[in-house]
């Protein structure tokens, strides 16, 4: 009773603090005291307020800053002491957990490309904030941008917490040698600073427990703790980072007993403190608790993580931190899922918050960080989903969790449609100067001193990209909603728009198993497959697949054997009726059309199935302006040879190939040995309806440095970029590896065929493996003759690959089955068959009218 009647007492004597201070602003206003004193004014606003912080009153703290601000900054003349107010603004927003507005209100008090002195401190804090919200990458840049400013001075003040921050990005990000790379610029210098040294083995603790290196992450822990000035950071910081530990490494019981005393001790040290870090030790102990399976004490610290962060379970409500909620949200998620609760309703927030994020991360590495992050989420939504049989949700769950950043790219094409020629012209010319920036920044070595001025020049120029793009967003409403706008096919949707004889196979491949669901006209089927089992037997296929001669009989038994091992794992079960198939797939994709149904007889699917591959049902069953084109509809490059640097072999019978296509098939325009350049592509590329490239193909996997060459030069993923939105209905890549790339959990692979569709190309046939070039040259004219006598696409290359089967004598999957076809499968002349229809009617009509 005594201790409601102090609180009681101590929010009056608040109140009435808080009331003085609002009169004392006026009466200085009134008296014109102001001007002359306004140093002096702001430095007793921030002393009362870290005062009541000291107290343990953040909120209160808060809220006198506030009251400063809303009453005063509009008559500050003074740079300092505005910056200083909207500093500690900042800061008390950031300890209730407004982490957005924060940014928003730093951002607009920063001129990205006129840093002050001034400024330093507030990049310091923005940068931590951007790490709180999972907006990694913008964390590093500016901490770059204030670091060049600097002069990377390490005997400035500023320069070890903009370097902590920076850090601290790499360890979110997972990036072990950024990390150790960096720390070791600081290690000379923490030592003398406490606060930095606690944050220093805080960092390196984190990074080696990203690595499974749990001992030597309680190593740094430990460190740390020797450094930390206060017991409230030994306990929230390195306490409750070995807790973790503990937790990562089984011994729960042990991580139980150390959060308990947290607790205790944090009880009688601050018992009001409502931090992230009390949010995130109360989300520990709800796991420890949920791993031994007490759901019910689980369940308790889970709802006390959520109060700390003011969720009062809905998001029209919650103006915290998204990234904070998010975090404890998808834990929730996860452990619903275990015990076998239904938790649809919180799997929908978890969704929509994702979409939130996803909409306010400007940078593509903060972006696919978070689609790996949330991958797992998808999981355990879908296995609700299969549980409860909910064949709708389960759809809608499979394609959120694939793509989604392709179809924002998409949906960001579909918005600059109705943009004027000067804004698209101002665009296009930001974005070309990025990707040009990118590509000299990876070609300058780190110790070349014009690697810095490189680095931040595009920093700088992204900032004036994504301030472009924003003002777009607030001033054009019709840009802005074709932009974000987040409809989704439904599962009826799909079924009305597959052909009677279509089916579509959609795969999730998670950390538990794989759910593969298939939709026809008249049908849905869900089934769950052994991971382990799809892990083992799809490695074994890939590589047999693409394993090059000679070529054995008993290789070819030992592929028949595994082939049919898989086709029962994940085809056989869903009782696919024959004809047409369209595969969405996780990850690599699988050559399914050579999956063996039956070993005696050697039969393979390509007999019975025409396969197609699609990235997710959203793309492919999306609107897109179709371009007639009755002349010049083939653009075909056989380059032959190429340049001595490259060291890669002649394509000789390219050229005569590529003839016979155009001269048979598809009329167009062709380029040979000299001719076919990189400039001469790029130039000829937006205009026409079909693209044949017969060259070579180079796939990384690790980055997004994929290549295909020309006969002067290579064009690499960023340089396709540039092309802009492409007219082609079709683009067919007659080379090596051009659907390998880097595999991003969550969208699939960085491919050159991808990197197609990210410009609008419906329709890719792209590679699987280092093809043999005479199949692939065979199999490609076989495909345009199939082509031209109006064939579907996915048929068109299924006869393509039984003609090849019959007659070369070649049964190795190697040489035929490493084509594939993603994206639309339609008829290739179904677009101008319907605009020659047009044109007779309307000739008709007009005869008509003159007779």
């Amino acid at each position: 009773m005594k201790k409601e009647q102090d609180k009681i007492t101590k929010i009056a004597v608040f109140d009435e603090r808080r009331k003085a201070l609002l009169r004392f602003y006026r009466d200085c206003l009134e008296n014109q005291n102001f001007d002359k004193n306004q140093a002096q004014i702001v430095d007793f606003v921030i002393k009362i307020s870290t005062q009541q912080e000291l107290e343990g009153n953040q909120v209160q703290a808060f809220f006198l800053v506030q009251d400063a601000y809303q009453n005063l900054s509009k008559f500050i003349t003074d740079p300092e002491s505005n910056k200083q107010l909207v500093y500690y603004l900042s800061y008390y927003l950031m300890l209730v957990h407004e982490q957005k507005q924060a940014i928003k209100l730093l951002t607009e008090s920063i001129h990205p490309q006129k840093i002050t002195a001034l400024d330093i401190g507030s990049i310091i804090l923005l940068t931590k904030l951007y790490n709180q919200s999972g907006r990694f990458q913008e964390s590093i840049d500016w901490s770059e941008k204030a670091l060049f400013f600097l002069n990377y001075d390490k005997k400035n003040k500023n320069f070890i917490g903009l370097m902590t921050n920076k850090i601290n990005a790499y360890v979110e990000l997972n990036n072990h040698i950024e990390v150790l790379k960096n720390s070791q610029k600081i290690s000379q210098l923490v030592g003398s600073n406490p606060f930095f040294s606690s944050h220093y083995y805080t960092n390196l603790g984190l990074s080696f427990r990203n690595q499974q290196k749990y001992d030597e992450a309680i190593r740094y822990f430990s460190k740390s703790r020797r450094y930390q000035q206060d017991e409230e950071s030994k306990l929230l910081v390195d306490d409750l980072n070995i807790a973790k530990v503990y937790q990562l490494k089984g011994a729960f019981e042990k991580s139980i007993k150390l959060c308990d005393k947290i607790i205790e001790n944090l009880n009688r040290i601050n018992p009001n403190l409502r931090s992230i870090e009390v949010s995130s030790l109360y989300q520990t102990q709800a796991n420890n608790y949920y791993q031994l399976n007490d759901f019910l004490k689980g369940e308790a610290y889970h709802s006390k993580a959520l109060r700390i962060l003011n969720f009062k379970g809905t998001l029209r409500t919650f103006h915290g931190n998204y990234t904070l909620l998010l975090d404890v949200i998808l834990e929730k998620v996860k452990y619903l899922t275990k015990f076998g609760k239904n938790g649809i309703t919180t799997i929908y927030q978890a969704d929509s918050l994702i979409d939130i994020m996803r909409q306010e991360h400007t940078e593509l590495g903060s972006k696919l960080f978070w689609r790996e992050h949330t991958h797992n989420f998808y999981e355990n939504a879908i296995e609700t989903c299969f549980k409860l049989k909910n064949h709708n949700t389960a759809f809608y769950f499979m394609e959120k969790s694939r793509a989604i950043l392709l179809l924002d790219a998409l949906k960001d094409l579909d918005a600059k449609k109705i943009l004027s020629e000067e804004k698209l012209s101002q665009e296009q010319s930001l974005r070309y100067k990025i990707i040009g920036l990118q590509n000299q920044l990876e070609n300058t070595p780190e110790s070349d001193k014009n690697y810095t001025k490189i680095y931040q020049q595009l920093i700088n120029v992204k900032e004036v990209y994504n301030g472009f793009v924003q003002s777009l967003e607030k001033t054009n409403n019709e840009y802005y909603q074709l932009k974000y706008q987040n409809r989704y096919i439904s599962l009826s949707y799909l079924r009305s728009g597959l052909k009677s004889n279509q089916s579509f196979v959609e795969y999730f491949v998670g950390e538990k198993a794989v759910y593969a669901f298939l939709v026809t006209a008249k049908d849905t089927r869900m089934i769950k497959i052994n991971l382990t089992q799809f892990q083992s037997i799809s490695k074994q296929f890939l590589l047999l697949s693409a394993r090059k001669p000679p070529h054995t009989s008993t290789q070819l038994h030992e592929f028949y054997r595994v082939s049919n091992q898989l086709y029962q794992l994940i085809f056989a079960p869903l009782n696919i009726p024959l004809g047409r198939v369209i595969i969405s797939q996780d990850n690599y994709f699988l050559p399914f059309s050579s999956l063996v149904t039956n070993i005696q007889q050697k039969k393979y699917l390509i007999e019975d199935y025409a396969f197609s591959y699609s990235y997710s049902a959203n793309i492919l069953f999306r609107d897109r302006v179709t371009y007639p084109s009755f002349n010049n509809s083939l653009l075909g490059f056989a380059p032959v040879h190429f340049n001595i640097s490259h060291k890669l072999n002649s394509l000789d019978g390219s050229e005569n190939v590529l003839k016979g296509i155009e001269e048979k098939y598809f009329s167009g325009k062709v380029f040979f040995e000299q001719q076919a350049t990189k400039q001469i592509f790029i130039k000829n590329a937006p205009n026409f309806q079909i693209i044949q490239l017969f060259t070579h193909g180079k796939a990384d996997t690790i980055s997004d440095k994929s290549k295909i060459y020309f006969y002067d030069d290579a064009l690499d993923m960023r340089e396709l970029y540039q092309l802009g939105k492409l007219k082609a209905d079709l683009v067919v890549l007659s080379a090596c590896e051009t659907n390998l790339g880097s595999n991003a959990t969550g969208e699939g692979i960085m491919s050159f065929a991808r990197g197609f569709a990210y410009l609008g190309v419906p329709s890719t046939i792209s590679t699987l493996w280092r093809v043999n070039n005479q199949s692939t040259y065979q199999l490609t004219e076989s495909f345009y003759k199939y082509l031209d006598d109006g064939y579907e696409k996915d048929i068109a290359l299924q006869k393509a690959q039984q003609d090849y089967l019959k007659t070369s004598g070649y049964q190795f999957p190697y040489y035929w089955s490493g084509m594939v076809l993603v994206g639309d499968s339609n008829n290739m002349k179904e677009y101008s068959h319907f605009f020659i229809l047009i044109i007779i009617i309307v000739l008709c009509t007009l005869i008509l009218y003159l007779t």
